[in-house]
């Protein structure tokens, strides 16, 4: 487990705690040039005020079926308004940001292997994949590995369709590589997961793209490196529509004279073609859990609470939001808190945009984790919604539990999500919000 990074005195030795009682101007102009001693905070134990049963079941109602939040379909709008719902009823100030955004749909796949056909090997289409002809593309069928700039050298891939691993890089960058080498096609599988990947290329692929299951894959592994010769056709039926997406933004207002400055807490709520439990009913359900909770607390600043909708077609929501403020809005933001994932795994990761981003919330987080015995570990994760807030200078932090071996795929349901992991995200969000809120000028003063 990687040790979390400390902020350094850079001129004087200040020890500086966020439960401070007096001199607040001079702390929040000092606070960049301190030491940040966030071992001495004694944090809120909330657990006996936070239902994992609701979360839980709000969890179950988002991700009841298959597609459950496919982004510009009805689920991911119908959840739309549930939270919105959810949010009025906490006495919240409600708008809705909605944004165009190209939504997808693929209707059938089909994979035939051999010169006849005769071998037919079931498979899925990666969102946003191009379509093929109704007679489909028919290619040699070339082993590339995990697909990388190495596995591409020495391979003569032009007008064939290439067999790659999952892992290392995204698939978007994967099939556009194999797309500039001359491909015609992509087929991928998980190497350490027996089910289809779900995932998404973010954007219109140049060429059709597709998974199959790890045993059927092996399988033409062994055929290929044995020297045999296979053809493969591929059809892909998908179709593509303009639509639009939708922000559901709700800001609990502090009942404390502040000067602006309010706290972000956010969680995106569309999903990949799955149940989508975990990514992300989990981060939005504790979220609406942390905002009823919250909604009872007297905090020293505003809190604006924000579905992002179409972040897994390339974080469009939360980019939407941010280009939506003025200089002084952003200024305004002391720190976004984002969920992505909080009911799998063994470890309450913290996550920023990369690893050399300074981050106050994210060294907040860690000691807060720290001082609840939870396993924990910062590390970078650009592709969550926090990024588009700390790419332009605002503090932010992203939690997540982990690993996860069913993300993206047909078995991210309900069944997975841990209670106990959404009781300690909700314990720590609830104590950042907590924190944060005593001086979010000194947060927001130490922008990275």
């Amino acid at each position: 487990m990687k040790k979390s990074k400390r902020l350094v005195a850079m001129t004087c030795a200040l020890f500086f705690t966020l439960s401070f009682t007096a001199c607040k101007g001079k702390v929040e102009k000092s606070i960049s040039e301190a030491v940040v001693n966030f071992d001495s905070i004694t944090f809120t134990d909330f657990t006996q005020k936070i239902s994992s049963d609701d979360i839980y079941s709000t969890i179950e109602k988002f991700s009841a079926t298959d597609n459950a939040r496919v982004t510009g379909f009805d689920g991911e709008k119908n959840t739309a308004q549930y939270i919105k719902k959810q949010f009025q009823e906490l006495g919240f100030e409600v708008t809705e940001q909605s944004f165009p955004i190209t939504s997808y749909l693929c209707n059938s796949t089909e994979l035939t292997i051999g010169e006849d056909g005769n071998e037919k090997i079931d498979s899925k289409s990666l969102q946003f994949t191009k379509g093929t002809p109704k007679e489909g593309v028919t290619a040699e069928l070339v082993n590339v590995g995990m697909g990388s700039h190495t596995d591409f050298e020495n391979k003569d891939v032009k007008g064939k369709v290439v067999l790659m691993k999952r892992g290392e890089d995204y698939f978007k960058t994967k099939v556009e590589r194999a797309f500039k080498k001359g491909a015609v096609g992509a087929i991928f599988y998980d190497p350490a997961n027996e089910d289809f990947i779900t995932a998404t290329l973010g954007q219109l692929s140049n060429m059709p793209a597709v998974s199959i299951r790890k045993p059927e894959a092996e399988k033409l592994v062994k055929q290929l490196g044995e020297g045999k010769s296979l053809k493969a056709t591929l059809k892909v039926d998908s179709e593509f529509k303009e639509a639009s997406s939708t922000n559901i933004i709700a800001t609990m207002k502090s009942k404390k004279e502040n000067s602006g400055k309010h706290i972000v807490v956010g969680a995106h709520y569309d999903g990949v073609d799955t149940p989508a439990a975990n990514d992300n009913a989990s981060g939005i359900a504790t979220v609406l859990e942390a905002a009823k909770v919250l909604s009872k607390e007297d905090l020293d600043c505003d809190v604006k609470f924000i579905a992002f909708g179409a972040e897994e077609i390339g974080l469009v929501g939360s980019k939407h939001y941010v280009e939506s403020l003025s200089l002084e809005e952003k200024d305004n933001i002391a720190a976004m808190l984002n969920l992505d994932m909080v009911g799998v795994g063994d470890t309450l990761m913290v996550h920023t945009m990369d690893e050399g981003v300074k981050s106050l919330p994210a060294d907040l987080a860690v000691s807060c984790i720290n001082k609840f015995s939870l396993k924990t570990e910062r590390t970078e994760q650009p592709n969550s919604d926090h990024s588009s807030f700390q790419s332009v200078g605002i503090p932010a932090a992203c939690f997540a539990y982990g690993v996860d071996k069913n993300y993206h795929t047909d078995k991210d349901t309900i069944d997975k999500i841990k209670k106990e992991n959404l009781l300690n995200a909700c314990n720590v969000l609830l104590n950042m919000c907590k924190e944060i809120s005593k001086n979010p000028g000194g947060f927001s003063n130490n922008k990275s």
